[in-house]
């Protein structure tokens, strides 16, 4: 859930979101950060975060009535609030146990509103790598540690390109060649690939 909320609004709440993707940011509107901070830094700050994340963690799904915040990360533990820069006081992870279409407050109630998105899901840790070609073994293969920096080298390598650039990631051919059941593989030595 996100709320895009203008400049003047900003200066008139006590905290804020910041739109992001795939997770929750909140920014406490805090004096001597912000340009009409309502906070001030040491103890009231401290008070109105661990209020805030207590409300936040007491949510429910109205379908479920479990909790629709899986974890809340406080940049205060970790960091002086004042001298924290653009970056934001908490981000918080919903739980992706199922759909949130209403949330329950004991504060403040049923709380629904219509989505806006376009898009049904948001970006997550773990994904993966199709591909398709007739000498492998069709159906679901591993590679264990691959991860998205791996992709282009990987490819590269099957296609027996050499990248005019240098790439972060490295060549899974091998890790591949065996998950489909082959015995060859690595830079240059994948025939039939």
């Amino acid at each position: 859930m996100k709320r895009f909320q203008s400049r003047k609004e900003w200066s008139q709440t006590l905290s804020f979101s910041v739109p992001q993707d795939g997770f929750s940011s909140v920014r406490v509107n805090l004096a001597g950060r912000e340009p009409e901070g309502k906070i001030r830094p040491g103890e009231e700050y401290r008070r109105y975060v661990d209020a805030l994340v207590d409300e936040l963690m007491r949510l429910t799904n109205a379908d479920s009535n479990q909790p629709v915040i899986e974890r809340i990360f406080r940049a205060d533990q970790q960091v002086d609030p004042v001298s924290m820069g653009s970056g934001t006081d908490l981000i918080v992870w919903w739980s992706q146990a199922g759909p949130i279409r209403a949330i329950r407050s004991a504060t403040l109630g049923l709380l629904e509103e219509e989505g806006r998105e376009v898009r049904t899901g948001n970006h997550v840790m773990q994904g993966m790598f199709l591909l398709s070609h007739p000498d492998i073994r069709p159906g679901q293969h591993k590679i264990s540690g691959m991860n998205s920096l791996d992709i282009a080298p990987t490819l590269c390598d099957l296609a027996n390109i050499q990248p005019d650039c240098t790439m972060e990631g490295t060549s899974r051919c091998s890790a591949l060649a065996k998950a489909v059941g082959r015995t060859s593989g690595g830079t240059n030595d994948h025939p039939g690939y």
